[in-house]
């Protein structure tokens, strides 16, 4: 194959006019003119070794060994860079079978496609926490044996998707990432639908109350979710499901979003995904999962509306808008060990009806995930003993979550005879609702 050199890759963003080619490491690209992006395009995607389409830029490429031909269509060392930035999220897909299978060949893919395409405000999740978003939506629907839209697929979600055995359609604006998926799809003999589509536009009729979930990854901003949300809600059956992520910033803002819309929350996920879309580089970008469904009642913008482009593009992100409480403590004291079962027998002792759903360890972080009586409550208490650190995390914010963080530290440091004590503890008064 013809293609951009083994940890190459090429960066478009025609708001800005600016292409370039960089090498993995490295921050400053070989520039590239945007006349020629299509040229760009095609040597990061890869092409046949007789295809001289673009041997113009493929031959300057060549010539500073930024390209070359007959390459494998997978670059190894995307490949290994990925799984670098990934294995501190494995944690994410627990020891579910398919997973391995999945995130490789996702991680494939994407280095494959060698491309960070930011004209449309694509923000690709990392493989692990893309399988993660379709493990969760399996374990939600309890089948495979069901029809899925994606909004927007620059995760490459349709890939893993179909590989579990779903029918899967994905949309999205971008002509370039649905062209690359039907050539994926092809090169890895899967079953899938991309097709390109404008959400923004009035609804295809062939599309309304059609799929049994939706997922999508819009931007956390409070009309761009309402958007997206009226969208995807139009297209799933009565009593469907759609899994949205937020960013941890707009947890109020989601909650109005709710007030908004025909949907009830069935399932949160905290801090599910965690995104690599700037230069294969660490970024501390992190979004939940939420599960909704849908329940009767008329959408903001209805099917036949055209949705104004600054419903998309307005908004920000702040911690003021963060509904969540987090809870620090900046010591731990001195430590014997501190186990995740020792933490778990904390938690009923608090009296406030939370159940540990589950409890893991993972490159020594504690993660222990909550639930409570109510369905739309959820905590996530993590300790790092090496940092000597603990978080409680809770979503959406309610009295009985700031009750369950001061009685889970004040449970915990009645163990101070167990070896060890807690001091430093900080919760921030910005976030915590007064009593009642």
């Amino acid at each position: 194959m013809k293609r951009l050199a083994d940890g190459v890759y090429a960066e478009v963003d025609s708001n800005l006019q600016q292409c370039g080619v960089l090498r993995l490491g490295k921050s400053t690209p070989r520039p590239v003119p945007v006349a020629r992006e299509a040229s760009l395009v095609a040597l990061a995607h890869g092409l046949d070794d007789d295809d001289a389409t673009h041997d113009a830029l493929y031959d300057e490429l060549a010539a500073e060994g930024l390209a070359g031909r007959g390459l494998a269509p997978v670059d190894a060392r995307v490949e290994k860079r990925l799984a670098a930035l990934g294995a501190p999220f494995a944690w994410s897909l627990g020891d579910d079978k398919d997973a391995p299978r999945l995130v490789e060949a996702l991680r494939q893919s994407r280095a494959v496609r060698k491309l960070f395409y930011k004209s449309f405000g694509q923000t690709e999740c990392l493989p692990e926490s893309a399988v993660a978003r379709c493990l969760a939506l399996r374990a939600d629907l309890g089948t495979t044996d069901a029809d899925i839209l994606l909004v927007g697929d620059d995760d490459l979600l349709s890939i893993p998707l179909s590989m579990l055995g779903f029918r899967v359609t994905s949309i999205d604006i971008d002509p370039v990432l649905i062209a690359f998926l039907a050539r994926e799809r092809d090169r890895l003999g899967l079953e899938f639908a991309p097709r390109v589509y404008d959400v923004l536009a009035p609804l295809d009729d062939a599309l309304a109350d059609r799929f049994d979930a939706v997922l999508t990854d819009p931007m956390s901003f409070y009309d761009c979710q309402i958007a997206f949300l009226s969208r995807a809600l139009a297209v799933v059956k009565p009593a469907g499901q759609v899994l949205v992520c937020v960013h941890p910033y707009g947890r109020r803002m989601f909650e109005r979003v709710m007030d908004a819309l025909p949907v009830r929350m069935v399932r949160y996920r905290n801090m599910l995904s965690a995104y690599s879309y700037y230069r294969y580089s660490e970024n501390a970008y992190r979004s939940d999962l939420c599960t909704l469904v849908r329940t009767e009642g008329p959408l903001p913008y209805a099917p036949g509306d055209r949705i104004p482009f600054e419903a998309i593009t307005t908004g920000r992100l702040t911690w003021a808008n963060h509904s969540g409480l987090t809870t620090t403590c900046s010591r731990l004291g001195p430590i014997r060990r501190l186990t995740a079962d020792m933490l778990a027998g904390a938690i009923p002792k608090t009296g406030l009806g939370y159940t540990v759903v589950s409890a893991d360890e993972v490159a020594g972080t504690l993660h222990l995930h909550l639930v409570h009586d109510d369905p739309a409550g959820r905590v996530t208490v993590r300790i790092d003993p090496a940092a000597a650190e603990l978080s409680i995390d809770a979503v959406p914010h309610t009295p009985a979550a700031t009750q369950l963080a001061l009685a889970l530290v004040q449970e915990l440091k009645a163990k101070n005879a167990d070896g060890f004590a807690m001091t430093g503890l900080s919760l921030p008064a910005m976030v915590l609702a007064p009593p009642g």
